[in-house]
Formats: C-alpha cells, sequence, structure tokens
C-alpha cells in the first residue's frame, strides 16, 4: 500500500523539524511538498538522506523556482515522473505488476490559469487503466459550504472545478477545516 504526505509549507528549521516528525512516524511512501520558496539545493542532502528520501522529481516552471518537490521513501523502487508541467507532475509507481498514477498539484491562484490545468487532468484521466490519485493545493473550492468567513467563491469557478472533478471520474475528499481540505 502507498501512503502519501503533501506539504504546502515554506521551509525554515521549524518546518524541517516537522517533516522529520512526520516522516519517522508515518514511513510516507511519498512526500509532496508545495510551495516552498526556496532552491532545492539550499536544503542539504544529508537532511533528505536522514528521513531515507529520494528525490523522485520537481514541476518545471521555466526560470522560477519549482514549486512542487516529490521524494520517495528508499524502499519504494524505481517511481517515474510521466508528465512535469507548471501546476503540476504526474508519477507512476509499479506495485505487483500494476501501474498507479500520482498527481501532484500546486495550482495557480488565477482562474484562467487554472482552466488550463483542467483541461491537462481532463486529457490524462481517460490515460490511466489503474488507480488514479490526485492530491495537492488546488486553489479551488466546490462551494461556498467549504469556505470560512462572509466571501462566497465565485460561482464560475466553483462550476469548472466541480465538471473537472466529474469528467476525470475523480472523488472528492470532503473538506475538514480551513486548515486540513
Amino acid at each position: 500500500m502507498i501512503s502519501i504526505l503533501y506539504w504546502n509549507c515554506r521551509v525554515n528549521n521549524s518546518s524541517k523539524r516537522v517533516l522529520s516528525d512526520l516522516c519517522c512516524s508515518h514511513r510516507p511512501s511519498l512526500v509532496c511538498i508545495s510551495e516552498l520558496m526556496v532552491a532545492f539545493d539550499s536544503i542539504s542532502a544529508r537532511f533528505w538522506s536522514s528521513l531515507c528520501l529520494h528525490l523522485v522529481g520537481m514541476n518545471d516552471r521555466g526560470g522560477l523556482i519549482p514549486s512542487i518537490w516529490v521524494f520517495a521513501f528508499d524502499s519504494i523502487s524505481d517511481p517515474q515522473i510521466v508528465l512535469c508541467r507548471k501546476q503540476y507532475l504526474t508519477v507512476s509507481i509499479s506495485i505487483d505488476s500494476l501501474m498507479h498514477w500520482y498527481t501532484i498539484i500546486y495550482a495557480s491562484t488565477s482562474a484562467s490559469v487554472r482552466r488550463v490545468l483542467w483541461h491537462s487532468l481532463r486529457e490524462m484521466a481517460g490515460s490511466f487503466s489503474s488507480s488514479w490519485l490526485v492530491v495537492g493545493d488546488i486553489n479551488e473550492v466546490l462551494g461556498a459550504h467549504e469556505c470560512l468567513g462572509s466571501r462566497s467563491p465565485a460561482r464560475g469557478s466553483c462550476e469548472n472545478f466541480k465538471s473537472m472533478i466529474e469528467d476525470c471520474n475523480l472523488i472528492s475528499v470532503r473538506s475538514q477545516s480551513a486548515h486540513f481540505t
């Protein structure tokens, strides 16, 4: 069984300690970190090695620092980057001769740029013959019921997001709070 830790965090000494604790207590198969705002080589290779993690890949944002880093626990054999784009990357892992697909997202805050992501996910959805998990910071909600505060989300953006989920045959995990969605 594969377990995934996805964390949207800015890297500092405190977050490195928390990440270390999470990895030691949960032993995730994949660790996906987004919005780091630091260069990869600014963190010692010894840190990742101490967590028994090796880099699988990062998203490609042209000349900008990657916003998604994906690591695999050392016991995961040969994870492959299948697609790598500005807002996501997709990893495949073979388990018992069956391929499993994982798309890790750090979506744009711009609704028009997210529509490009929705289009890409729709194109990908028909490509997978086995399990596909989509996880990440989507920067979108299905409706006001997932928001705190008095400001309602844009109805059109919510509808576009809902349509993409349906078109891709994905199952939305219910929001638990503003901190864990």
